[in-house]
């Protein structure tokens, strides 16, 4: 195996655990959701509205994926996983802008400790 078909399937599996570790939390249960939550991770500060437009992603899909992860309830009223928090944007009252609660900072080290475990093996 060439060391280009190794970095592939060492990096499959890596994400394969990451996702594994994720989906151990109910409402992070949907690639979507485990994408958008490193998006925001990476990027914070950023509106839905943002998002949207940077990862080409449709409406509907951010929409319905931020509301199972962030703090509070959802307008149906389901609990979501408060790992995101929304706070008013700095430039637009009308706008939310998302960031990481202590929760999704936490889930966020684990993610990289088990990425860091796997990569060292």
């Amino acid at each position: 195996m060439t060391s280009s078909k190794n970095d592939s399937v060492l990096m499959a599996k890596t994400m394969m655990k990451c996702m594994d570790e994720a989906m151990e939390i109910p409402q992070l249960n949907t690639p979507a959701k485990i994408y958008l939550f490193l998006y925001i991770a990476l990027n914070e500060g950023l509106t839905g509205s943002e998002i949207i437009k940077k990862t080409g992603m449709g409406p509907a899909l951010v929409y319905r994926s931020i509301e199972g992860i962030y703090e509070g309830t959802n307008r149906k009223g389901a609990v979501g996983a408060g790992l995101v928090v929304q706070k008013d944007s700095p430039d637009n009252k009308l706008s939310n802008c998302l960031y990481l609660t202590k929760s999704g900072k936490l889930l966020l080290e684990k993610l990289g400790s088990v990425f860091r475990e796997t990569i060292d093996k």
